[in-house]
């Protein structure tokens, strides 16, 4: 497995999905925000490394293999997601940084963000699994099919 892969796909995704939801919504008129929208830059990631790793290895990879990716993938979208928030602070200085600062400078609202972190964190971490296994299940038919 790649991590540096799955971080250039989850890192794409990221910033590709809002600017083609937006263009959709500029063309049609139709708003197409979702609140799972944040995850499905995750679920494209870890179905892509699932396929490649059944391209490379011949087989599907054992649940061992896919917990550890998991784990590790989940590492690799909160490193990212860091990255991405302090570069979007930067370039969007003004209110953006003024909320985040009023945010963090409460005891509470450090406690709560905390919280809702580690949530998310959890369903990144299943969403990671199931989709690597779903995406090495589907390649694996794929191949089985070629292989007629």
């Amino acid at each position: 497995m790649n991590y540096l892969r799955y971080a250039v796909v989850f890192t794409l995704l990221t910033l590709a999905i809002p600017l083609i939801v937006w263009a959709i919504e500029w063309a049609t008129g139709y708003s197409l925000t979702f609140t799972a929208m944040g995850v499905v830059p995750v679920m494209g990631a870890a179905m892509y490394e699932g396929q490649y790793y059944v391209r490379t290895a011949g087989a599907a990879p054992a649940s061992s293999v896919s917990w550890r990716f998991a784990r590790n993938a989940t590492a690799v979208v909160y490193a990212v997601s860091i990255i991405l928030t302090f570069a979007a602070l930067l370039i969007l200085r003004g209110e953006l940084l003024a909320a985040f600062q009023a945010l963090m400078s409460d005891a509470q609202s450090r406690m709560i963000f905390g919280a809702i972190l580690l949530v998310l964190m959890l369903v990144v971490f299943l969403t990671n699994r199931l989709f690597f296994g779903m995406g090495a299940k589907n390649e694996a038919k794929v191949l089985a099919k070629r292989a007629q």
